[in-house]
This record gives C-alpha cells, sequence and structure tokens, in this order.
C-alpha cells in the first residue's frame, strides 16, 4: 500500500513540474520583449523613425537638386519646367543611392525633382517614392542681386 500512495504522489510532482515549468517559460515571454519591440524602441530612442529617414532623403534629394540646377540648368522662358530624376542625380553623383526605413531602395525612375521657372522666382518640387512612403515638397527660389549674413535680397 505504501508503494501504490509514492507512485501517485510522484506522479503528481511530474505534472506540477511540467505546470512550474510551463508557467515559467510563459512568464519569461511576457517579461522579455520580443526582437521587433526592441527595434522600434532603439529607433525611436536613435531618433531613425520612418518619417524621419523619409525627411532626410527628402532633404538630400533637394540639396542635390539645388546644385544640380544652378544658373546655367535653370529654365530661362516663363513656366518652363526641367525634371532631374533620382536615378540621373544618382548617375550624376550628386547622391548615393539610399534606402528607405526598411532598408528597400527607393524608386529612382518615379523620385524627381522639378524646377519651374515663374514671373519673378522659380518653384522647385521634389517628389520621393519609396516602398513605404510617397510624398514631396515644394520650394521656392528668387532670383537676387546680393547677399548679406545668409538674407539675399532683390534691389529694387
Amino acid at each position: 500500500m505504501y508503494e501504490e500512495e509514492n507512485k501517485g504522489f510522484a506522479f503528481k510532482n511530474i505534472i506540477l513540474k511540467i505546470l512550474f515549468i510551463v508557467l515559467l517559460i510563459f512568464l519569461i515571454i511576457w517579461l522579455f520583449p520580443t526582437k521587433g519591440y526592441v527595434s522600434n524602441l532603439i529607433n525611436e530612442k536613435l531618433g531613425t523613425s520612418s518619417n524621419q529617414v523619409f525627411n532626410n532623403n527628402i532633404e538630400s534629394m533637394k540639396t542635390a537638386a539645388i546644385s544640380y540646377y544652378n544658373n546655367s540648368g535653370l529654365p530661362e522662358k516663363e513656366d518652363d519646367t526641367k525634371r532631374v530624376t533620382l536615378e540621373q542625380m544618382i548617375e550624376d553623383k550628386l547622391l548615393v543611392e539610399f534606402t528607405d526605413s526598411e532598408g528597400q531602395a527607393c524608386d529612382t525612375k518615379a523620385s524627381y525633382a522639378e524646377i519651374t521657372k515663374n514671373t519673378d522666382d522659380y518653384t522647385m518640387k521634389v517628389n520621393l517614392v519609396c516602398q513605404d512612403k510617397e510624398d514631396y515638397v515644394i520650394s521656392y527660389f528668387g532670383t537676387y542681386d546680393y547677399c548679406v549674413d545668409g538674407v539675399c535680397e532683390k534691389k529694387n
């Protein structure tokens, strides 16, 4: 009789140990974050969210477009527009190829910068197309006679 009680007791111990191990595993999974959570947290702390990456890319494109459209590359007649693609900027070594926040290359053919001559100034549109986002920025540039301390003005 004593041996039968011992076997039942040992069986209960095994089941309790298994339940304890399963509970411990679930507790560890719950306490320790997943890889995706950790990488998102690191991106937020380092300032590399998808919006910031996209904004940095579009600003880089805008800077490259400004250097591309120097005085000789500007349209001459009113309402004329000139366009340069991201692919052409990369080929001309104005930019290095960049990626979006997911590590995917942006569309080099659909992304572009175009400049249009208005009556007194120029309007530049920089359009960036990536896998996760598509957007554009518009900048206005005037024809100025002189610049002092970074402020450019037109002489009357």
